[in-house]
């Protein structure tokens, strides 16, 4: 502030002791130092619009960098799966049945196509053997179980 006069609560001049020019020197001292401080808030103002223009665009960016990021994760995961199938001689159509998240478990999945379009039977063993009863076909009854099926027709 370019006053001549110090700050204080009171006014610069009594009744008695009015001086026009000093005063008018005071007011113009704060007609130029709120000119000053308009154009510096309308400097600020246009400041703060670039800023918010600025963000904008930035989010802008930033989305269609992420768009683009998922859509290459997209291109490059089908371009590994026609790989792993092309390599084993499976259609592009079983791209869907490679299932999982890495290459490691797509080239599980596609070595697991391979061997049942070969028919060769998976690799995993669970370890559970078929009951020989259950696989049995056309087993003529033994003699004891015909006398039982007879006495059951008889005494029924």
């Amino acid at each position: 502030m370019e006053t001549n006069e110090t700050t204080s609560k009171e006014a610069p001049w009594t009744d008695e002791t009015f001086d026009a020019e000093k005063a008018w020197i005071l007011v113009s001292n704060l007609r130029k130092e709120n000119g000053n401080l308009k154009q510096e808030l309308a400097g600020l103002r246009e400041q703060a619009g670039k800023a918010e223009n600025l963000e904008a665009k930035l989010a802008e960016y930033e989305k269609a960098f992420a768009d683009k990021e998922a859509e290459l994760k997209a291109v490059t995961e089908q371009s590994t799966k026609t790989r792993l199938l092309a390599e084993r001689s499976i259609p592009d159509s079983f791209a869907q049945m490679l299932t999982g998240d890495d290459e490691e478990a797509w080239t599980a999945a596609a070595d697991l196509l391979a061997a049942f379009r070969d028919g060769a039977k998976p690799q995993a063993d669970d370890g559970l053997k078929p009951d020989p009863v259950q696989t049995a076909v056309n087993i003529a009854p033994t003699e004891e179980a015909q006398r039982l099926a007879l006495a059951e027709r008889i005494f029924a």
